[in-house]
């Protein structure tokens, strides 16, 4: 993946990645600027929306309370008929107990479960970053992208502010004519 950031972004890639993927053409697989929360699938915590922003939880921290599951949030799901190399690009910022609570990235279908990036400390600034993870999508009907924070419960933190996230691949096929700003869509 190949990007080129401008003046104003703020890009973060762990120093061991190479990413080749041009980005002047490419595929969306989810995206999504959280303007509501009705297809994501709330599996446990207390997720919500406000100002255009995915949060981990309702108040400043999040609870310091037993819970019966990781705080997690599932993707509507992502069809691939084909196996393919795709980026997830997020835009966040984080608060976690350092290395006591993770904030994970998963892809899963019905038959495996891949990791996709893990933080175990802060980011928590005024300006957002941008995170860049290279990830292959599963040929299956089923998959989904899932987020979350595992806590080891002592303290509560800010956990996860999201402001957009989105996963691309570069296609195999050239753009499409009248793709005037090269989303894949006409």
């Amino acid at each position: 993946l190949i990007f080129i950031p401008t003046k104003y972004d703020k890009v973060y890639v762990w120093t061991y990645l190479d990413l080749q993927f041009y980005l002047d053409w490419y595929n969306v697989l989810l995206e999504d600027e959280f303007n509501d929360i009705y297809s994501w699938d709330n599996m446990c915590g207390e997720w919500s929306v406000q100002d255009g922003r995915l949060i981990s939880q309702y108040d400043l921290v999040y609870p310091n309370y037993t819970p019966v599951c990781p705080i997690r949030i599932n993707s509507p799901e992502i069809i691939s008929s084909e196996s393919i190399d795709a980026v997830l690009k997020l835009d966040m910022k984080y608060e976690l107990e350092w290395d006591k609570d993770t904030l994970f990235f998963d892809i899963y279908n019905s038959v495996d479960s891949t990791r996709i990036a893990s933080f175990y400390n802060q980011n928590w600034q005024d300006d957002d970053f941008y995170y860049y993870y290279p990830v292959e999508i599963p040929e299956s009907d089923s998959n989904r992208l899932s987020l979350g924070i595992v806590s080891d419960i002592t303290i509560g933190y800010r956990g996860l502010s999201l402001d957009g996230l989105s996963l691309v691949y570069d296609p195999s096929y050239d753009c499409l004519k009248g793709d005037l700003n090269h989303d894949g869509f006409l």
